[in-house]
This record gives C-alpha cells, structure tokens and sequence, in this order.
C-alpha cells in the first residue's frame, strides 16, 4: 500500500527542520515554526492511523467469513472425493470451481490484511517517533540551552528518524519478501499444475489440492508470524504479559525447546509506550 501518508513525509521533516535552520540564532518563533508542522503532520497520521484500523477491521470480519465458507465448500469437496464414482463430471467441476474461487478470495484478504495491519503498525511507528521529536521541541523551547547545542540536538534527532524509518523500511521489506512474497510465488505455480492435472489426470488433483492446501496454511501462518513481529495485536488488547506468553509459547513450538515465563508481581498494564518498548527489548 502506498499513499501520501504511507510514509513519513520527508518534504514535512526538511520543513521544518529548515523552519529551526534557516536563521543563525535559534530563536524561540523558528522553534514554534517547526513544531507546529510536526503537530499538522501527527494530526495526519492520527487520521491516517484511524481509516486504517477501520478499513482493517472490516477487511478481518471478511477474511473470517471467508474462512468459514472455505471450511465448509472443503468438507463438501472431500466427501465428493469420497464418493467420486457415483458424482458427475458437472457437479465435481462446479465444486471445485467454487472451492478455488473461495481459496483464492481468502488468499486475497490475508494479503489484504497483513497489507492494513503492517501499514497500521508502520503508521504507529511513525506517529512515535514524530511525537518524540515533537517532544524534543517542547523541550528546545521550554530549556535554556544555548543556540549552537539546540540547532546541534535537533539536527541529530532528525537525522536518528530518518535513519530509524528507513532501516525498519528494509527490514519489513525484506521479511515480505522472503517469507509470504515468496510462498505466493510458489502457490501460483502450484495452482498452474493444478489447471493443467484436471484437464490431463484428475487422479492427482486431489493430491496435489493438499499440497495446494498446506502451503495456503504455511503462507498464513508466515504472515500471521510476520504481524505478531511487527506489533502484536494483543499488545495495545490485553497488554505486554499475555502478549510475551503467546511469544514464548511460540517460539518454543518452533524451536522445539521447553520455555515457561514466569512474572513477579501483579500483572497490570503499563503507560504509555513501555509496554511495546519493552517488548521489542
């Protein structure tokens, strides 16, 4: 996904960077300059974040529908399956048909999902960071800290954010593109052998639908993987404990390693943004 506020607005940040820059003397109205355009640009994001998280919800509700109805059309083509001799040419060429056209309108709102989802988590990362930066102006402001150290500070923190967005850029490009880009890539082509099998050895399909079948679940459960390291869903709905016992639990299932987490104390939730600070630590 990509629109004008897909990603921090480099033009906004020179702005006002270049509001604090333009003069010599750091005075206390470039300051004001340059905050009130990283307030406009988080109001942005805000909204931005909001359509989002909207637009994602109703994309969920869809794919969860999706899901029963595929749950249902496969119950129905593998007792078919079973009783193949006695099922007609017609009738086993309009199931499969409705089960691939299911299969294929699921696959298509997890990708939508996974698509909202890390726009909403890269939505959140930039409103951090640009409510962090904003928090350094106030602090520019309000301190009594020479001219050349402030200018110094603020040249510095904007750079951090370009360097921090861009690195989290990569990094999330590069996990699509080795995890669920690729899978999808494969489940094309399988798809293909599967057009061709029915017209030349309907035997196999059956067969290869599995296949077909295991590798739909491998790309879900990739993204599903890839969502939980990008910002979990539990964290902002039931908090940092729950969240870090799905994480272990996880990762010991993958790891085939005997992990327990053990908590200290009362289990409450935490202000602010410690509780995704600490969970990335």
């Amino acid at each position: 996904m990509s629109n004008g506020l897909s990603t921090l607005d480099s033009d906004t940040m020179r702005l006002a960077m270049a509001q604090v820059h333009a003069a010599p003397p750091l005075n206390p109205s470039a300051l004001s300059g340059a905050r009130f355009l990283v307030t406009k640009r988080i109001e942005e994001l805000e909204d931005a974040a909001g359509n989002t998280e909207a637009h994602l919800l109703r994309t969920t509700a869809a794919r969860d529908e999706l899901s029963r109805r595929l749950e249902q059309l496969e119950e129905r083509w593998h007792a078919m399956l079973r009783d193949l001799p006695r099922i007609g040419a017609t009738q086993v060429d309009s199931a499969f048909r409705a089960l691939a056209g299911v299969r294929s309108d699921f696959s298509a709102a997890c990708e939508r999902q996974a698509d909202l989802s890390a726009r909403v988590n890269e939505l959140r990362a930039e409103l951090e960071v640009l409510r962090s930066v904003h928090r350094s102006l106030d602090d520019l402001v309000a301190s009594t800290i020479s001219v050349e150290d402030g200018t110094s500070r603020l040249r510095n923190a904007s750079r951090q954010v370009f360097q921090i967005i861009e690195e989290e850029r990569m990094r999330i490009a590069r996990d699509m593109h080795d995890g669920p880009a690729q899978s999808m890539a494969n489940l094309v082509l399988q798809a293909e052998i599967l057009e061709r099998l029915i017209a030349r050895d309907p035997t196999l399909v059956a067969k290869e639908l599995e296949d077909f079948k295991d590798g739909v679940r491998r790309v879900l459960d990739d993204t599903r993987r890839l969502i939980f390291d990008l910002r979990p869903m539990t964290l902002d709905d039931l908090g940092l404990v729950p969240t870090l016992r799905k994480f272990v639990k996880e990762f010991g299932e993958r790891s085939g390693l005997h992990l327990f987490l053990r908590v200290v104390g009362e289990e409450t939730r935490l202000p602010g943004s410690l509780e995704p600070t600490l969970f990335r630590i």
